[in-house]
């Protein structure tokens, strides 16, 4: 998997693919970022980038819906070529850091890739 979280500033966050709008469900926000990176892959783009979600005041929400997105961008790199990197900008190393504890708790294959500061392949 190659994913970054970055922390950037307004600008950049505003210039990244917005998050999923609507209802969070899982359906939803991975419909969504399949749709996204399928779009993404069609255009052969190297890079690609998304703003994180806003944070819920409940830690186990965050966990759940970040989980949706990364198992998402997980589940495109699988099949496709394209993008090769999916950046999540983050506003706030808060956010960043949820984006990083449900990747370690779910996607990290060892240690060296869980302690891995912000990429992960």
């Amino acid at each position: 998997m190659n994913m970054e979280v970055f922390v950037v500033g307004a600008e950049e966050f505003a210039s990244a693919i917005a998050r999923p709008a609507g209802e969070a469900t899982m359906e939803n926000y991975k419909g969504y970022m399949h749709r996204m990176l399928e779009d993404a892959a069609m255009k052969q783009m190297e890079t690609v980038c998304f703003q994180s979600l806003e944070l819920d005041a409940r830690t186990s929400v965050n966990f759940q819906n970040i989980s949706w997105i990364e198992q998402a961008i997980r589940e495109h790199q699988q099949v496709s070529e394209y993008p090769k990197t999916v950046c999540i900008v983050c506003s706030d190393e808060k956010t960043a850091d949820q984006y990083r504890v449900v990747y370690n708790f779910y996607f990290a294959e060892s240690k060296a890739s869980r302690l891995n500061d912000g990429k992960w392949d």
